[in-house]
């Protein structure tokens, strides 16, 4: 897999494609760009193609103008375009929600399925959990929570698997 950059008429967008077959194209969360591969595990390379767009604002795709869901809806189009590419599976994953039910509503004969994977279909409410998620996700500190996690997860493994459980689910020794 190669990460590569297009100029749109829309605006540049970074990409990756691997596989032969049928097109997906998957528009990834919230804490990463198309360099993440996770959703792909399980996809057989030799049936599909898969695309992972960086959506605007992450990656090397700048946010410039392509600030909502149908505008980055648009510059996918603008590359299946590039790309030479019909119809696809559009896979929308946690805040690739938005972008990709614009794409489905707005693009129909270019869909061939819309999967929805922990996908973000409303707007949050203004809340403090809203307004923290806001803080604890922004990309210039998000890096530094995951790395958190990530070493809280070794030093503290039962601790932080109760603190992510509901209590009827919490792990108890």
């Amino acid at each position: 897999m190669s990460t590569s950059t297009i100029q749109t008429d829309l605006g540049i967008l970074e990409y990756n494609v691997s596989g032969k077959g049928f097109p997906i194209l998957f528009l990834h969360g919230g804490h990463s760009n198309c360099e993440e591969t996770m959703a792909h595990k399980g996809f057989d390379q030799t049936r599909y193609q898969l695309i992972t767009p960086s959506r605007p604002g992450y990656g090397n795709t700048p946010l410039t103008s392509n600030k909502t869901a149908l505008q980055a809806a648009n510059l996918c189009i603008a590359l299946l375009d590039r790309l030479g590419l019909g119809k696809v599976i559009v896979y929308g994953i946690s805040a690739g929600g938005p972008t990709a039910l614009s794409l489905a509503a707005n693009y129909p004969d270019r869909v061939e399925k819309l999967v929805l994977a922990s996908a973000v279909t409303q707007t949050w409410p203004e809340s403090k959990v809203y307004k923290l998620a806001r803080l604890v996700f922004h990309p210039t500190i998000e890096w530094c929570i995951w790395r958190l996690i990530h070493i809280g997860m070794h030093v503290f493994p039962l601790y932080l698997a109760n603190f992510f459980f509901r209590p009827s689910q919490r792990i108890l020794r």
